[in-house]
This record gives C-alpha cells, sequence and structure tokens, in this order.
C-alpha cells in the first residue's frame, strides 16, 4: 500500500501536468472540467467570472469588464462599465448627448441664444 507521502505526490502530479486530454484554459494545474475557481474564463460550468469582479459571468451584467457593484443607469441590463449608451431617463438619447440626463425629454429641445 503506498504511503500518504506516495500518494500525495502522485495527486499533485496529476494535477499539474497537463494532457491533451486535460484541458486546463487558465494553466493553474488543474483541468477545466473540475477547476471550480472563478479565474477560469472557459469553465462556465460553475459560472466563471472572466472580469474576475466576484460575480459570475452568467449573472454579470459586463462579463468582460471589472464592474463588482453591477451599476446599470439606465436599467438596460447592460452594465455602466461597458454600456456605449448610457441613457438614465429613457428618452432614447445617451446622457452624454442629453441636453437633460436625468429629464426625459426626447425632442432635446435646446434653447437658442
Amino acid at each position: 500500500m503506498p504511503t500518504a507521502t506516495a500518494r500525495s505526490t502522485r495527486s499533485t502530479i496529476a494535477r499539474t501536468w497537463p494532457t491533451p486530454t486535460r484541458a486546463d484554459s487558465d494553466g493553474d494545474g488543474l483541468g477545466d472540467a473540475c477547476d471550480d475557481t472563478d479565474n477560469n474564463a472557459n469553465n462556465n460550468n460553475n459560472g466563471g467570472d472572466s472580469d474576475g469582479d466576484g460575480v459570475d459571468d452568467d449573472a454579470d451584467n459586463c462579463p468582460d469588464q471589472y464592474n463588482p457593484n453591477q451599476e446599470d443607469a439606465d436599467a438596460d441590463g447592460i452594465g455602466d462599465a461597458c454600456d456605449p449608451d448610457i441613457d438614465r431617463d429613457g428618452d432614447g438619447v445617451a446622457d452624454d448627448s442629453d441636453n437633460c440626463p436625468d429629464t426625459n425629454n426626447p425632442g432635446q429641445y435646446r434653447h437658442r441664444r
């Protein structure tokens, strides 16, 4: 019967020597099939956390951009960290072009002087 040290060494070798049938996309020595760490972007069996913000990709409103607070000012399901057209008031005009970003005014009347 192998000693505890021999069993431990064999287990370590099996985990740290990836083979063609044992993919290890994050290089941590654990095969993707059994890797339950969030740093494995290709392992979606556990949700994965590609951006490392603590929110699994399947629940993250911006899975490739670090945004732990999951802010979504215009409630469109796309996180502010990666939303190209944040529109807090929902008038169809992006905040960076909106003359009243917190007041719904789709006509965007601008007073001319």
